[in-house]
């Protein structure tokens, strides 16, 4: 069993996004003493992720069993460094899925738009966020917005990214200034995988200064000691009661 330890985080969205099954439970503390929110995550299948808005210093646990995943924070602009949390559950039969002409390749839109395909994940910038998946030896286009820029970071197996790029496992390439990414699996992967999968985002780049101290992420010096005043004086951000998205019953 892994546990998460208590954190406070503020100015950052954190998606997780998993690589095998599995499960892992959110814990947020409320403003009363002993009051807590509780969600158990999921994922049935692969395809999913959890999207949990921290933007205002909310306190959080996370513990669950062994995990293979990805986690990244999203940077919020300065003007939503402060907007109320928000958790967003989305599991395979939310994500838009999108097959290329000869089947070879499947992309999963968890948010933003692709060719007319919107994934359901409410973002805060404009983005996109997707899960590539290539056959051996197959290859795709991905249509990508021209003001967008693009992070590529590779979950399993080899091949390459924009025709002259090889990546495999574990690696990332950084893309400007195009129209679109071509995603190209080698025709011999190794043991441990049948596919090139490829984690894809990018958005419009916020241009602005980022100063982190731990999982504080503001945009000055000034603005880090304010966070550490609020925390300290216990103005915490806690999850509205409509703020879990998708509703489920």
């Amino acid at each position: 069993m892994l546990c998460g330890e208590y954190a406070v985080t503020i100015g950052v969205e954190a998606l997780a996004v998993p690589v095998s099954v599995g499960q892992w439970m959110h814990v947020w503390e409320f403003d009363s003493p002993g009051e807590q929110h509780r969600i158990l995550w999921e994922a049935k299948d692969r395809d999913g992720a959890t999207w949990l808005n921290e933007s205002f210093a909310l306190p959080l646990v996370e513990a669950g069993g062994l995990f293979h995943g990805l986690q990244l924070w999203i940077n919020l602009p300065r003007t939503k460094k402060r907007i109320a949390p928000q958790y967003q559950d989305l599991q395979d039969h939310d994500v838009a899925h999108i097959s290329s002409h000869d089947g070879g390749a499947v992309v999963r839109v968890l948010a933003g738009s692709l060719a007319g395909h919107a994934g359901p994940g409410i973002s805060h910038t404009p983005l996109a966020i997707t899960h590539v998946s290539v056959s051996a030896g197959a290859s795709v286009d991905i249509p990508w917005p021209r003001e967008f820029n693009a992070l590529a970071h590779v979950l399993a197996g080899q091949g390459m990214v924009s025709d002259d790029v090889a990546i495999a496992t574990g690696q990332t390439a950084v893309f400007v200034d195009g129209d679109f990414i071509r995603v190209t699996a080698n025709s011999v992967q190794d043991s441990r995988t049948s596919m090139f999968e490829v984690f894809l985002i990018g958005g419009v780049p916020l241009n602005e200064p980022v100063v982190q101290y731990g999982p504080f992420v503001m945009n000055s010096m000034d603005e880090i000691q304010q966070a550490f005043e609020d925390f300290q004086a216990g103005r915490l951000g806690r999850v509205p009661a409509d703020a879990v998205q998708p509703h489920r019953p």
